[in-house]
């Protein structure tokens, strides 16, 4: 009698993949149809596809609708709260789109080359002799310059956008709310659209690539990631009167929030004429995603979070780098408040290995940030020496520890915030002034609430308090006049 196997064989990445589809799809499908209360979302039950994440964690056995919800990092809801509803649909269906199109996949359209044509042949061989790489790269300009031909040649006329030809009358429908809510969900129906899959095959024709010619059938993967990258290359080429990219890492951001940061490259977008609108602004910038730093992949960025200029952005990159570290995939279920406290989760019981293993993902936010803030100067990652990093890491931990003090002092009650005004007060002023000569402070407050109240008079309208009081309670703060008596 044959002997049961025990260990399944591992999926391959294209089944986990699937798996990963499958379960959106139907988390969707419940979450339309069949919640519409807390009770429902508990009581709900979804059986993960085997081969998904969540299918490799639950294996054969239902989970509830919440957990799966979680489990892709969906934040907690009200569904019977029909703006919560939308919002949580909303955000899966943007994720269903993302994981289908995979644009932030390694994908190069000139890493894959074609066979040579007479024309490459010729125009090779009329250059002096080249190196492997000088070869390699007169290449890639040919195909380049073959690849934008192609598409230019698709375009009813010059001065029509590409986007907009793509989009026919998909976006004069929208309203900009709708695209930024689910960019992702719109552009995958642009790029699998009737004019999209001929220019597609015209691509692959010109690249001298299966699916080229007529019967020929290419995966909707492949044909997708090559107009894709197509539309980069011909968003990237020069355009007439155009200033230089835009430079996401510039220390012009630094400091920024990360929304302030898509606004200006959308902005810059439309003022190198790459997007003809704002709408366009918006597809174009999440088809660049890939492009930019991989945190902004995380969709619920806090709205002030400062771009390279805070501790909590230092733990917030640490947490980026640590999921990356364990499956690069995993990024898409984490929410930001996560990604946050990572490090310190796993730092609680960890071996020596893994403590290492969290330093090292800590330690280039930490010399971004300490340059940031001017404590060693801005240098290629490889560049940086160990005096910059030990520099770093003294100033952030200085920083993180005054921070940490005054967020207990303002939880400490009045007494003891007191005693501790006090501490400063004569630290400041070493002779007592303040303190022990009697001397308070004053201000003119005019308790008149509105216009129908009569107003005080000013010589009886002034209030009286300690200098501690005033500094304990931060009332400097204020920019007020203050007297002393």
């Amino acid at each position: 009698m044959p002997i049961p196997a025990t260990n399944a064989p591992s999926p391959t990445p294209a089944q986990v993949h699937e798996g990963q589809r499958l379960d959106y799809a139907q988390l969707l499908y419940v979450l339309r149809n069949k919640v519409n209360s807390l009770t429902d979302l508990s009581c709900t039950l979804i059986t993960p596809d085997p081969a998904s994440p969540l299918g490799q964690e639950d294996p054969d056995s239902p989970v509830q609708a919440v957990r799966m919800a979680t489990f892709y990092g969906l934040a907690p809801w009200d569904p019977a709260d029909t703006k919560a509803r939308q919002t949580a649909l909303d955000q899966l269906e943007e994720r269903l789109a993302s994981h289908c199109l995979r644009l932030e996949d390694d994908f190069n359209i000139l890493d894959v080359k074609r066979h040579k044509t007479k024309q490459e042949q010729q125009i090779l061989q009329s250059h002096p002799p080249l190196s492997d790489l000088d070869k390699e790269k007169l290449r890639a300009r040919i195909i380049s310059r073959d690849i934008i031909d192609t598409l230019q040649k698709s375009l009813p006329n010059e001065n029509t956008s590409l986007f907009s030809h793509l989009a026919g009358d998909t976006l004069s429908t929208l309203s900009t709310e709708q695209l930024r809510a689910t960019p992702s969900v719109y552009l995958q129906k642009i790029l699998l659209s009737a004019e999209a899959e001929k220019i597609t095959t015209a691509l692959l024709s010109t690249l001298n690539w299966y699916g080229g010619n007529h019967g020929e059938q290419t995966c909707a993967h492949i044909r997708l990631k090559v107009l894709a990258s197509a539309l980069r290359l011909w968003l990237k080429s020069p355009v007439a009167d155009s200033p230089r990219g835009f430079d996401v890492q510039s220390s012009a951001h630094w400091g920024k929030s990360y929304r302030s940061i898509r606004q200006a490259f959308e902005s810059h977008l439309i003022e190198t004429k790459r997007a003809a609108s704002e709408k366009e602004a918006i597809l174009i910038a999440r088809l660049f995603l890939g492009q930019l730093p991989v945190e902004f992949q995380i969709h619920d960025i806090p709205p002030d979070l400062p771009y390279r200029a805070s501790v909590v952005w230092v733990n917030f990159l640490t947490g980026v780098n640590l999921a990356r570290a364990d499956d690069p995939g995993s990024l898409c279920r984490y929410r930001f408040q996560q990604l946050v406290n990572l490090a310190l989760q796993r730092a609680e019981g960890a071996t020596a290995e893994q403590l290492d293993n969290i330093a090292l993902a800590r330690l280039l936010p930490s010399l971004e940030w300490a340059a940031t803030q001017g404590f060693i100067p801005e240098k290629q990652h490889d560049a940086y020496t160990q005096a910059d990093i030990e520099t770093a890491a003294s100033a952030l931990d200085k920083h993180s520890d005054a921070l940490t003090k005054t967020i207990a002092e303002l939880d400490v009650p009045p007494p003891q915030r007191l005693d501790l005004a006090r501490r400063e007060i004569e630290e400041l002023f070493p002779v007592g002034i303040f303190i022990n000569d009697g001397r308070k402070l004053a201000r003119f407050d005019n308790p008149a609430a509105n216009a129908r109240d009569v107003p005080a008079l000013k010589d009886h309208a002034y209030t009286i308090h300690s200098f501690l009081e005033v500094y304990a309670s931060g009332k400097f703060n204020d920019r007020e006049k203050w007297f002393v008596t």
